[in-house]
């Protein structure tokens, strides 16, 4: 099977096309995780999910700003999106969750999504993402049963 190196320091999670959809998705997943241990799910869990993920998006730009030359002052500026999912899950409920069910958790809320006005270009990225991943994969074309259409914003 053909596989695909992402870049350096990047997780497929930093491939993420729609934010809030995938924050709703790590809160949903960090729910599922305590309702399956018995745990009690912890108060303000989507407010801390956002702040978390700010401050991560924070260090994330400083980092890419900097030169590649020079070296990150701390070694948690190079963390990926994937590596902050499971701290945040860490940090706030205090175990692990899983990224199977966090991408499946995404999938199912995008599908659930209607395109939004500032959805649409995202979904020109998410088209062009999903073309560039089937050449590099050889994946043969199929005929999907339905189309998405991003009409022009008018």
């Amino acid at each position: 099977m053909a596989t695909h190196r992402l870049p350096e320091g990047r997780s497929i999670e930093d491939l993420c096309l729609f934010e809030d959809e995938f924050l709703q998705a790590v809160e949903r997943t960090l729910i599922g995780a305590c309702e399956a241990e018995s745990k009690k799910v912890p108060e303000g869990l989507e407010e801390n999910i956002r702040k978390s993920w700010d401050a991560h998006k924070t260090l994330a730009n400083k980092a890419e700003k900097r030169s590649k030359s020079e070296k990150p002052e701390k070694e948690e500026e190079k963390k990926t999106a994937g590596r902050w999912f499971k701290d945040v899950a860490k940090e706030l409920i205090d175990d692990e969750a899983s990224k199977v069910v966090l991408a499946r958790t995404y999938a199912e809320i995008c599908r659930e999504t209607s395109p939004s006005p500032a959805n649409r270009e995202r979904l020109k990225d998410a088209k062009a993402l999903c073309s560039e991943i089937a050449e590099k994969l050889s994946i043969p074309a199929l005929r999907a049963s339905k189309t998405i259409e991003v009409k022009p914003i008018t």
